[in-house]
């Protein structure tokens, strides 16, 4: 059962009457992948990405210019801990945000931190026909990744990040911002210069 499966059912149990409370915690993409190889949660493990502050370089379908949310696997969990104590009705859509910029926005805080970095964009057309055309694109490192397929599944999925990317599918709403008022949350620009100001 998927994810729009679960989704599908949860709806289904609450069409007449309420009878089930729920939430989706939505917290677009996770900060923390931008801080590989280093590693800054015990149990969440990160893989390089199309930007890539290591290596000083980033992949960009376009012009940058859509909107992407960014929140830390720290806040994510803070905000689950948060909802379970919250006495108010939980929204069904429950996104949170971090950082809420564009792409572009975010290659350039990454060029502030980090210094300059070779940016390669890529075009939304040969993405959408199964071309990357870039000199490089992150090899992505997880132990469900069989070796024989790696280079396969990190150029596949590659195309698939910018394009989601790019058509606006890592852009979230602000729901528990709004409910917890008091909650701070960790920027992008704090948390990447927390773990790249100094670096070599």
């Amino acid at each position: 059962m998927g994810e729009k499966d679960v989704r599908k059912y949860l709806q289904e149990v609450n069409k007449e009457r309420q009878v089930l409370e729920y939430t989706l915690f939505q917290p677009g993409l996770f900060m923390n992948y931008f801080a590989h190889p280093h590693q800054t949660t015990k149990h969440w493990s990160t893989t390089r990405m199309y930007i890539d502050l290591d290596n000083r370089r980033a992949l960009c379908a376009g012009d940058g210019n859509y909107p992407i949310t960014l929140t830390t696997v720290e806040d994510m969990a803070g905000v689950i801990a948060e909802a379970l104590d919250y006495q108010g009705k939980w929204p069904v859509v429950g996104g949170m945000r971090g950082t809420h910029a564009t792409l572009a926005e975010l290659i350039e805080l990454s060029q502030a931190i980090r210094g300059p970095m070779k940016v390669e964009t890529l075009s939304p057309h040969d993405l959408a026909a199964g071309e990357l055309k870039a000199s490089w694109y992150p090899i992505f490192e997880h132990r469900a990744i069989p070796p024989s397929l790696q280079d396969q599944v990190s150029r596949n999925g590659t195309i698939e990040f910018l394009l989601s990317a790019a058509d606006g599918s890592w852009a979230v709403s602000d729901e528990w911002n709004k409910l917890l008022p008091e909650y701070r949350f960790t920027t992008a620009e704090e948390y990447l210069r927390a773990v790249w100001e100094g670096k070599p």
